[in-house]
């Protein structure tokens, strides 16, 4: 139930946007503690006008450290970079999203297949441009309970029967088909990224 609120917060605020013809939105959850520097950075990234739907103000070591697969788009401000990553990873604590962002967002949304980061972190299914911050701008505040709950975490599938039988396989298919799609997407947009620079 609060993945699914969640979501759907979510897709109020890209209505919003829509609706008020906003031309950027900073998105953030009730669990998010964001950089002293967030606002200078975003600020000097935004007079650059450079063309995006989406921007993932996280991204960290884990997925940007010494052997991971991330390319370099254009220094913002400071050491902060922005960045496209391989890798699709999870959480949507802080976001900052365009005005063409949210459309391209709720066209993903009319079938509810999996929670909000997935969505997002799933550019190639959906054809939107995602970026990241590196060094983060914004972290989940492990302090604070959030909203969203701990039953997320709790993988087990609730399944049975036949479905469960299936289960391994179909869990199978979607990782390769996750591991393909993140590397299309990534070799896909590299001459867009490098006409960036």
């Amino acid at each position: 139930p609060g993945e699914l609120g969640c979501l759907l917060s979510h897709i109020g605020i890209y209505k919003k946007i829509v609706k008020d013809k906003l031309p950027h939105a900073l998105v953030v959850e009730d669990d998010v503690t964001l950089h002293e520097n967030a606002k200078n950075v975003l600020e000097d990234f935004i007079k650059t006008k450079h063309g995006y739907d989406v921007i993932r103000l996280l991204s960290n070591r884990k997925i940007t450290g010494k052997g991971k697969q991330f390319r370099v788009v254009r220094n913002i401000k400071d050491d902060h970079n922005l960045v496209r990553l391989m890798a699709t990873p999870g959480g949507t604590y802080g976001l900052l999203i365009s005005q063409k962002g949210p459309q391209n967002l709720l066209n993903s949304l009319e079938k509810i297949d999996w929670p909000i980061d997935m969505h997002i972190g799933s550019s190639w299914e959906y054809k939107f441009n995602n970026y990241s911050i590196y060094p983060s701008l914004a972290w989940e505040n492990k302090d604070f309970e959030s909203g969203i709950g701990a039953e997320r975490f709790d993988k087990t599938p609730q399944i049975k029967g036949l479905k469960r039988l299936f289960f391994p396989i179909n869990r199978f298919a979607f990782r390769i088909e996750q591991a393909f799609g993140k590397r299309y997407w990534f070799w896909r947009n590299a001459l867009r990224d490098k006409k960036a620079i």
